[in-house]
C-alpha cells in the first residue's frame, strides 16, 4: 500500500508540475509556428529575388565588359594620338631641316634619302 500511495503522490506532483509548464510550451509551440511562417515566407521571397539577382548580375557583367572594352578603346586612341603627333613632329622638323645635297623625299618611308647615283660594277 505506502508503495501505491508513493507512486499515487509521484503522478500527482508529475501532473501538477506538468499544468505549470503546458502553457509555458503552449506559448513555445506558438512562437515556433511564427517563426516558421516567417521562415516560409523568407524563402519564397528569396525564389523571387533570386530571379531579379541573376538578371541585375547579367546586366551589371554586361556593363562591366562594356566599361573594359571602352576603356581599351579610350587607351588604344590616347596612344594612336600620341603616335601621330609624335610623327607630326618629326616630319615637321625634317622638313624644316630640308634636305642636304643629294637627298631626295622618300613618300613611303617619310624622309630625305640619299639618291644613290653609283652605278654599279655590274652593271
Amino acid at each position: 500500500r505506502k508503495s501505491l500511495c508513493n507512486v499515487a503522490d509521484g503522478k500527482k506532483s508529475a501532473e501538477v508540475d506538468l499544468k505549470r509548464y503546458l502553457i509555458w510550451m503552449q506559448g513555445a509551440l506558438a512562437s515556433d509556428e511564427d517563426e516558421l511562417k516567417l521562415c516560409d515566407t523568407l524563402e519564397e521571397k528569396l525564389g523571387l529575388l533570386q530571379v531579379v539577382h541573376a538578371d541585375s548580375k547579367r546586366a551589371r557583367d554586361e556593363k562591366r565588359v562594356k566599361a573594359v572594352k571602352d576603356k581599351a578603346l579610350a587607351d588604344a586612341a590616347a596612344k594612336k594620338k600620341v603616335e601621330d603627333e609624335e610623327l607630326k613632329r618629326s616630319l615637321e622638323k625634317i622638313q624644316h631641316d630640308g634636305p642636304k645635297d643629294g637627298m631626295v623625299w622618300n613618300k613611303q618611308t617619310r624622309e630625305y634619302q640619299y639618291v644613290d647615283t653609283e652605278e654599279s660594277w655590274r652593271d
